[in-house]
């Protein structure tokens, strides 16, 4: 005789009330952990009469079939895995095995037990209601549900929705689901699969474009509204020109100061972001000192989604030229610790600053991870600048570089420092002095920004290809 399936939020207690006869309430029988109410294998024992015990790391039920065979089912302790009559199947949500006891997800149980019916998923439909998809997953009409459908949703990406249902699917189900996905002309979805592999009714949803969702329960099935996601978009960058004030950074043979030169190619730069339409914020506007704390205080006070340190380079060796772009990481030439060393000379005795703890390993370590979390981003926008400046100036390429410059260390977004240029160099200094040759720069450095925005927005909105 098959036996009806009476499993609901609101009714789990009795669906295990044989079982747990003069149990007062109902937590005593349901757990949840992480959003999913789990039922006591001991309970589908003692409903059906069979019996289930501990044996080592495993936790076996023996239940009786309808054709008088017998049904066996092993948990494992720390498994997605039941092994059935032998046979080895996956779990989409593991079972809980602990303090020998045995629990099931609510939502696997008609999976688990052939002996319980329910009725079956039998359509899917859909429409667009003004920016909102609507999808409807429904039970069989002509089978009255007893309780609402159960459902789990795990959510891997803002692109991709997996829905683990407490149903089963009649034979057409799989082929008007293929239909739906050829037909509906949905906007959001790419395509709906049937994940055969798992144990269980498992829905796999992927979508053209990232999305938001919600899920309600009908009285004969359940229903998805899914809208598009706020894309996310690069449109604030902080500029900082190096040095400043007190602090004249690199001087040339012929008196030019560093300061002055990189103040005006920042303002260069912010002029063709803005008409860009990019907000420019510059950590300083003027011939003043800005301290290390105050340029990351700024930073991270902006909301921004870039910073790009300008400076121009000095040398030894009055032969050298060129332009080069760091991102933060540690050195790996003597040159790059040689300039990372001229830049951060300046801040050294600021570093006791709270805002920069390099005396507290914790501090650094976070700072770490969170720079790290853009270093590909960091390393990719430098090279789109040094790119792009070769294009537009002539220089001589000395390349993306590396170095721990402390300016870029608590800036927690993609972040580089370009040197355009070497003061030290009579004949570049000379240029450097010409507000065309700046103004080549100014334009290098912001074709390079606005080649890398396209990609790392597609990369913050998780856009499919």
């Amino acid at each position: 005789m098959a036996r009806s399936l009476i499993i609901s939020r609101f009714v789990l207690l009795f669906f295990f009330s044989s079982a747990f006869a003069g149990t007062p309430t109902r937590q005593t029988t349901v757990r949840v952990v992480n959003g999913v109410e789990y039922l006591p294998v001991a309970g589908v024992a003692a409903n059906y009469g069979g019996r289930c015990w501990w044996a080592g790391n495993r936790f076996v039920l023996l239940l009786s079939g309808s054709d008088s065979s017998l049904q066996e089912f092993v948990f494992i302790t720390d498994s997605n895995a039941v092994i059935h009559n032998g046979k080895k199947l996956r779990l989409p949500l593991p079972a809980l095995v602990e303090k020998k006891q045995c629990y099931l997800p609510a939502v696997l149980i008609t999976a688990l037990f052939p002996g319980l019916t329910v009725p079956p998923l039998n359509t899917v439909e859909g429409e667009k209601n003004k920016d909102t998809v609507v999808l409807r997953l429904l039970l069989n009409p002509l089978q009255r549900p007893e309780t609402p459908l159960l459902y789990h949703k795990q959510k891997f990406s803002s692109l991709e929705l997996r829905l683990t249902l407490g149903a089963r699917t009649d034979s057409g189900f799989a082929r008007r689901l293929a239909l739906f996905g050829l037909t509906s002309g949905n906007p959001l979805l790419n395509r709906i699969e049937l994940d055969t592999e798992a144990l269980g009714v498992h829905l796999l949803f992927t979508f053209r474009q990232p999305v938001m969702e919600t899920i309600f329960t009908r009285a004969n099935g359940i229903e998805l509204r899914l809208w598009a996601k706020p894309q996310r978009r690069v449109s604030r960058v902080v500029l900082d020109p190096g040095h400043g004030g007190k602090d004249p950074g690199a001087v040339g043979a012929r008196g030019t100061q560093e300061k002055d030169i990189v103040l005006d190619i920042a303002r260069r730069v912010k002029k063709q972001l803005t008409a860009a339409g990019v907000e420019v914020i510059l950590t300083r506007d003027g011939d003043y000192y800005v301290t290390l704390a105050e340029r990351a205080e700024k930073a991270a006070n902006s909301n921004a989604d870039l910073f790009v340190s300008i400076h121009a380079n000095a040398a030894p060796n009055r032969n050298a030229r060129g332009v080069e772009t760091y991102f933060l990481s540690e050195a790996k030439t003597d040159w790059e610790r040689a300039v990372a060393a001229r830049e951060n000379a300046v801040f050294e005795k600021e570093l006791s600053n709270p805002l920069i703890k390099d005396n507290d390993p914790v501090s650094l370590i976070l700072a770490d991870l969170a720079q790290n979390e853009f270093l590909i981003e960091s390393s990719e926008l430098a090279a789109r600048i040094q790119e792009s400046a070769l294009n537009h100036i002539c220089a001589e390429d000395r390349g993306v570089r590396q170095a721990n410059f402390y300016v870029l260390r608590n800036i927690f977004m993609p972040a580089v420092l370009v040197e355009c240029g070497f003061i030290s160099n009579k004949q570049e200094e000379k240029l450097l002095c010409q507000p065309e040759h700046r103004e080549k720069i100014a334009r290098a450095i912001v074709r390079g920004i606005l080649d890398f925005i396209p990609d790392y927005e597609k990369r913050l909105n998780g856009t499919r290809e």
